[in-house]
């Protein structure tokens, strides 16, 4: 099963193909169901509820098959969930990483900061990074004041960094890079 994010709410397809079904609708001014992340157990997932309203923006949970859902926090981007049970997500211009009880959907203690400056999409709520499931965390770090539509086209280079952020490798040439995700 494949989600994906729109305008008019979340959406599910065959990995097969086939013609896509409504899994979210909208409440009363939502704009949009973007960036659904599954949870472990892929019947689970996450989405973030973009609102016209900055303080109402918010993350819920949802489960395949049911129009229920879950609040879990209040947020303006993307999730991602990593073992052993942390959430993670954008706030100000860092990622933090919160405990997260996958039962009960939902988080737990206190938000711990894991990366600074990273890049930010304040259109959308789009935060350049990603998670894998063993809790590798790659992200793109924006270290400029502001970002211009010029800096979508703009070389960067991708580098693998240590835990202390000492570059241990680049791989592959300066290029226009989005959206990564790292696969093990």
């Amino acid at each position: 099963t494949i989600l994906f994010g729109s305008a008019t709410g979340l959406f599910r397809i065959s990995a097969e193909g086939g013609k896509p079904e409504a899994v979210t609708t909208l409440e009363q001014g939502e704009s949009g169901h973007y960036w659904p992340h599954f949870l472990p157990d892929g019947r689970h997932y996450l989405y973030t509820a973009w609102n016209g309203e900055a303080a109402k923006r918010a993350v819920f949970a949802g489960t395949l098959g049911s129009k229920e859902k879950t609040h879990v926090l209040a947020a303006e981007s993307n999730t991602a969930y990593a073992e052993p049970g942390f959430l993670l997500f954008h706030r100000g211009n860092a990622v933090y990483a919160q405990p997260f009880n996958l039962r009960k959907l939902a988080l737990s203690g206190e938000p711990a900061r894991v990366a600074d400056e990273v890049g930010y999409v304040a259109a959308n709520g789009w935060s350049d990074f990603a998670v894998s499931p063993n809790g590798v965390l790659v992200y793109f770090q924006d270290t400029r004041d502001t970002r211009s539509s010029a800096d979508d086209t703009a070389d960067w280079q991708l580098v693998w960094a240590d835990r202390q952020g000492k570059v241990l490798e680049t791989p592959g040439p300066p290029g226009v890079y989005r959206g990564m995700e790292v696969a093990l």
